[in-house]
């Protein structure tokens, strides 16, 4: 059995990927996983607490360890960011009803960042962490002569995390998985076209 904290954690960003930070109800959660209050409060003293966790321990490893699969790509920049975008279609969006539910960290991003300094501070470091870890793949690739020398790699990269997280948000906002294979594939072939 998973060790109650990781098993917490979990349940808790799920439910927070339903409800939103605000609206989830750590007793419900709690209470679904007959685990005591004590057992909860052994590990967190308060809900905030609990929200940062999630951030440190479970969004921030998932959401760099995807992006860091661009930088570390073999065959280079191009095709380790068609891998990620495919990854985002097939994996994370897969119906109208997942769709729906929008981007964990960018619902958390929308709700909390103008909200508290705690969560506004780990998620700046987030997308800051993506956007580094792009703009140092671009560069990798205008170094090799794979991509022009004229590529503005900060640019672009904000481009491309702009365009991941809007492609999430219309296809929350719009309940369609649909939605977000359009934008993503335009996406797609942008970078397929990247010079």
């Amino acid at each position: 059995m998973k060790p109650t904290r990781e098993v917490l954690l979990k349940a808790h960003l799920k439910a927070m990927h339903l409800h939103g930070f605000q609206g989830m109800r750590t007793d419900k959660v709690i209470q679904s996983l007959e685990i005591t209050k004590g057992a909860f409060y052994h590990y967190f003293p308060d809900k905030l607490s609990l929200g940062y966790a999630i951030v440190d321990e479970l969004l921030k490893p998932q959401y760099l360890n995807i992006w860091k699969k661009v930088e570390q790509h073999p065959q280079g920049v191009k095709e380790g960011l068609l891998e990620v975008l495919a990854y985002f279609s097939q994996s994370v969006c897969t119906n109208d009803e997942r769709a729906s539910l929008g981007c964990p960290l960018n619902n958390l991003i929308q709700e909390m960042a103008p909200l508290d300094e705690g969560f506004h501070n780990r998620l700046q470091f987030i997308v800051a962490e993506e956007r580094r870890m792009l703009r140092q793949a671009l560069q990798k690739g205008i170094q090799s002569g794979r991509l022009s020398a004229h590529l503005e790699a900060d640019d672009v990269a904000l481009f491309i995390l702009a365009s991941v997280q809007g492609a999430f948000a219309i296809a929350k906002a719009l309940k369609s998985k649909g939605a977000f294979d359009q934008a993503i594939g335009v996406l797609v072939n942008w970078v397929s076209q990247m010079k």
